[in-house]
């Protein structure tokens, strides 16, 4: 696992390196460390948000809700709290930095490649096809990338939209 999780790496930083060395050498070493912290606080806020939305709409104001609205609702709070975590912390130069674009595409990346993954572990004939020529068979749930990643990371795409319009919106460059 720890020999996979390098690979990428290192793969990212080959894209890097390939598209963007002029200007800003380490742009996507910074931008997966923001990626990693962003996500970090994604995961605070999103509990943040369920415990608030939970003990306040359904607990004390007994708001009858589906699951569905619920999800939406904490998934927008989280969203907001993130973004003003991320502004405390002024991870991002401006509106114009490359940094909080890339962050972007990392979470864009993520989300597409955990839906991929789902469709092709979905399938028996994919998986022995991927067995047979002698890579492992051992997925990750489904259902916990489900509950768990895409939540997380549409809580940092909330807020990474939010401060891109923050920024530009306040000329901040």
């Amino acid at each position: 696992m720890l020999i996979d999780i390098i690979l990428i790496m290192l793969l990212y930083l080959l894209i890097g390196f390939v598209s963007g060395r002029n200007n800003d050498r380490f742009l996507f070493i910074k931008a997966s460390f923001y990626f990693l912290i962003l996500c970090t606080l994604g995961t605070i806020s999103l509990a943040i948000a369920i415990g608030l939305g939970y003990g306040l709409l359904i607990k004390l104001f007994h708001t009858p809700m589906t699951v569905f609205s619920f999800g939406v609702i904490v998934t927008a709070m989280g969203g907001i709290l993130n973004f003003y975590l991320v502004r405390a912390l002024k991870m991002f130069k401006g509106a114009h930095d490359p940094a909080i674009t890339q962050v972007e595409y990392y979470i864009q990346w993520m989300t597409l490649f955990v839906t991929i993954y789902q469709f092709f572990i979905s399938s028996k004939s994919n998986m022995h096809l991927a067995t047979s020529v002698g890579i492992s068979s051992e997925v990750i749930s489904v259902r916990d990338l489900n509950i768990v990643i895409l939540p997380i990371l549409l809580v940092s795409w909330i807020s990474i939209a939010m401060m891109k319009i923050y920024l530009a919106d306040h000329h901040i460059d």
